[in-house]
């Protein structure tokens, strides 16, 4: 194996996480005395081939970017997966923070708005973007908040990507997310 390779996964309870492999670009030594027969220069290349060095970087998904969590140099990964079916993308970056809140944010021209829903323990948090700027509901807020992108990407990391969800389907009502002025 030479190449760059990953293993991607949504727990159910947190961000999307990855572990990459990837070659470590190292120098090495190689003995160029030309004294020593081919079997010796054979059995030498046999070796390095097996203590092929690579990097394992795990890294975690904050809504915005892949941040590196860990960081190790391992020897020999290796790694037995089925073949997946033709059509299915073997390469997945989740959506972005900015992409949930632009498709939410387009419904708010049409009658059925949605909003994203981060499930905390607490019970959800709500976040729709009627205009500019987002705003957050939860049952344990007098009124909705307006809330940064630095404090959604926290949230994504604590609890994990927020779901798409109609805001018929809760008890908060269009009305809630527009009063007040923060988009100043």
């Amino acid at each position: 194996m030479t190449e760059r390779f990953h293993v991607q996964w949504t727990p159910h309870d947190g961000p999307p996480q990855r572990i990459i492999f990837e070659p470590a670009d190292e120098d090495r030594n190689e003995d160029n005395d030309k004294d020593v027969d081919e079997d010796k220069n054979r059995d030498k290349e046999d070796e390095e081939d097996e203590d092929e060095v690579w990097h394992r970087i795990t890294e975690l998904w904050d809504g915005k970017t892949w941040s590196r969590t860990n960081f190790e140099v391992v020897e020999d990964p290796s790694v037995y997966a089925p073949a997946p079916p033709r059509d299915i993308e073997t390469e997945q970056t989740p959506p972005t923070l900015e992409e949930l809140l632009e498709e939410t944010q387009m419904t708010w021209r049409r009658n059925k708005q949605k909003a994203l829903v981060f499930n905390q323990p607490t019970g959800p948090l709500v976040v729709a973007s009627p205009y500019t700027y987002p705003r957050c509901n939860s049952d344990q807020l007098a009124t909705n908040q307006p809330i940064s992108m630095k404090q959604l990407q926290m949230l994504v990391r604590q609890v994990g990507l927020p779901s798409v969800e109609s805001l018929e389907e809760m008890r908060f009502s269009t009305r809630d997310f527009l009063r007040g002025d923060f988009n100043a």
